[in-house]
């Protein structure tokens, strides 16, 4: 499943192309899963919260070159994790405080009390995954234009400057 595929313009150095991505990916902790003169296909290390590179919130990248055109398919699938991981831990705090206050005092106890402070994660989550994922697919388009820039540019390496 892909969630982001995006194509761009493209006229540039395929090869030099792929070497920014893989830069990019390599500093950013992602696995190189395939490499050819077409194509380059990544696995992220995972999203644990979100303070982290936004990048890291695609779980799969394929940048490729293609008929004139630089794309770029993703799956998201770290951000849905690392939702499902807040989550679960919210839903566990939950059901952990109603236990412990129905242990503590007993029937007088309504379970609704702390559950009750679950509601605005109700209206939370959703908006997390939404600014999550925005967050990372704006990355994707910031890297796919960066690939495209670079790629493009006449600019001499520093290696052949005398």
């Amino acid at each position: 499943m892909t969630d982001y595929d995006r194509r761009v313009a493209f006229s540039g150095d395929a090869a030099k192309a792929f070497d920014t991505a893989q830069s990019v990916f390599i500093n950013h902790g992602f696995l190189i899963v395939a490499k050819d003169s077409s194509s380059l296909e990544v696995q992220g290390p995972g999203m644990n919260n979100s303070k982290q590179h936004p990048l890291l919130g695609a779980s799969r990248i394929r940048v490729f070159v293609e008929c004139d055109s630089l794309g770029i398919e993703a799956d998201v699938g770290a951000v849905k994790r690392l939702v499902k991981m807040i989550t679960l831990l919210i839903v566990g705090l939950g059901v952990g405080l109603s236990l412990v206050f129905l242990a503590m005092f007993g029937v007088h106890f309504s379970v609704a009390t702390p559950l009750a402070a679950l509601a605005p994660w109700i209206v939370l989550l959703p908006v997390f995954y939404f600014v999550f994922n925005a967050r990372s697919r704006r990355a994707l388009d910031v890297l796919q234009q960066n690939i495209s820039t670079l790629a493009d540019s006449a600019e001499t390496p520093m290696s052949e400057v005398k």
